[in-house]
């Protein structure tokens, strides 16, 4: 495939529907028309690792992003986070290693820059001037910050208990905000209508294609740093970006031929919002509404995920699983890798090691696998 008269090396061709299999130019679009998610393809015949660009950061992977043209790159530095070893956290797991991908050291403080950058950089490719989103607190000052950097106006609809430090940074960012008495699909129904009464674009969680683009290069970055993916990693899951790009890049990664191993991919969830973990543990391909979500670390209260067959399908086809953990223990986990390890990991982060005891005491890793922790932000003060 010839390179862009720009020079920037993108292979983006074209969206295909994760259902039914239909194809789409680039264009705006949130789903498919039969209501599912789409999935950026690209054109990856005879791609070298030197096409890859020297530079730190997550655009060092453009030939694996969307976005056309370099013009349009909006950036703040996100990607290249630390994977960190660990190696009083594999003592007391009794296995091979244990890293930690620390993403709470991205520009917002959360992994959430990298789904906003690049789903923001091509908004603007496709000359999208609003954007709006519903988030429970980190995904909404992550738009904000990069819809100001992009000159785009921005709409954040906040739900019951999200952190005020989200709230506070989206207005800095010049964000309108509004802040719902209810969970995220008060908020999911609040933007949707705001949308169609004042020509936003809806950047929900996999309810546009680019967001898991720009999640996907965690699994890269760790793949390139290992010299292959690890046996297992652990993802916090809530909308479930983070997993369902981890399955993305690692069969994007397997037809390029540069990862040889399969990672078992676990979908840690909380005991108080765990449809995921339910849906797996009664072999369903999709989730029922969690009835009464309970639980603190608010990146985790999604009742039903849009993405819960994507997030099935990803844990299966990698042999991975799920398990749900208390908030009680997510609070000792946080303690535990401040103490151990020096990080600072956010409820959902910590919910990765409170989750790898449980997998640990079930066997189901051993003392030769590699395993890594997804950190997806710093730990707010007071949780």
């Amino acid at each position: 495939m010839p390179r862009k008269r720009s020079g920037w090396p993108s292979r983006f061709t074209h969206l295909k529907c994760s259902s039914c299999g239909r194809v789409f130019k680039p264009r705006p679009l949130n789903v498919c028309k039969c209501g599912k998610p789409l999935l950026a393809q690209y054109n990856l015949k005879g791609m070298r690792r030197d096409e890859l660009l020297n530079r730190r950061d997550l655009w060092r992977y453009a030939p694996l992003l969307p976005v056309a043209d370099e013009k349009n790159v909006i950036s703040l530095g996100e990607g290249a986070t630390p994977l960190i070893e660990c190696r009083k956290l594999r003592r007391i797991l009794k296995v091979g290693k244990v890293f930690v991908k620390d993403d709470g050291v991205n520009p917002t403080g959360t992994f959430k820059s990298r789904g906003m950058a690049v789903a923001v950089s091509k908004a603007k490719e496709l000359g999208i001037t609003r954007l709006a989103v519903p988030t429970t607190g980190s995904a909404g000052s992550a738009m904000a910050a990069y819809a100001q950097k992009a000159g785009a106006k921005a709409f954040v609809a906040f739900a019951r208990g999200a952190p005020s430090i989200h709230v506070k940074m989206a207005k800095a960012f010049g964000a309108e905000v509004r802040q719902c008495r209810g969970f995220i699909n008060e908020a999911a129904a609040v933007v949707q209508d705001f949308c169609a009464k004042n020509g936003y674009f809806n950047i929900a969680t996999i309810k546009e294609p680019y967001r898991m683009e720009g999640k996907k290069t965690i699994t890269m970055e760790i793949a390139e740093e290992l010299g292959d993916l690890p046996d297992a990693i652990l993802f916090p899951v809530g909308g479930g970006t983070g997993i369902v790009g981890a399955w993305k890049a690692w069969m994007e990664l397997r037809k390029l031929g540069w990862a040889k191993k399969t990672p078992r991919l676990y979908c840690i969830q909380a005991e108080g919002c765990a449809p995921v973990f339910k849906a797996w543990g009664e072999g369903r391909a999709d989730a029922e509404v969690w009835p009464d979500v309970r639980t603190r670390a608010s990146g985790l209260a999604i009742p039903k995920p849009f993405a819960d067959e994507l997030i099935l399908k990803a844990i299966r086809e990698t042999d991975g699983g799920s398990v749900a953990v208390s908030d009680t223990e997510m609070r000792a986990a946080a303690k535990d890798i401040e103490k151990l390890e020096g990080i600072s990991a956010c409820l959902e982060g910590a919910a990765t090691w409170a989750g790898a005891k449980l997998i640990a005491e079930l066997g189901i890793v051993g003392p030769d696998d590699t395993v890594v922790l997804l950190n997806t932000g710093r730990r707010i003060p007071g949780t």
